[in-house]
């Protein structure tokens, strides 16, 4: 492990790995992409770093750590219809349900004969 300066807030930090600021600036820039995104929820990557200064390198680091998850359109879109479906799915057993209580009710009432 090396002691090296943080090039964002020039503290002195120890890292083992190719990092060139400390964990406390890593997490602060973690939160400004964490909170960019949630305002621009279909930005790209390069919209990200570009709008918030963040190397692509960290990104990349937290896309590996499950910290941060890609989403594309495509994605949207497809979660988007697996949903409709539930919905429409789950309207037909309704209804397929709500017809044969009707049938049950109808055989459980009592029914007249003439003699």
């Amino acid at each position: 492990m090396d002691e090296r300066i943080c090039e964002s807030c020039k503290n002195p930090f120890f890292a083992d790995a190719n990092l060139s600021i400390c964990n406390v600036c890593i997490e602060s820039l973690f939160n400004s992409v964490k909170e960019y995104i949630s305002e621009n929820r279909n930005a790209t990557i390069n919209e990200v770093i570009e709008n918030t200064n963040v190397k692509r390198k960290y990104i990349n680091k937290w896309l590996r750590e499950g910290r941060l998850d890609l989403k594309s359109k495509l994605v949207d879109d497809e979660m988007k219809k697996i949903n409709d479906f539930k919905n429409q799915v789950a309207k037909i057993t309704s209804l397929v349900e709500d017809k044969e209580n009707d049938k049950l009710m109808n055989k459980q009432k009592p029914k007249f004969h003439i003699k």
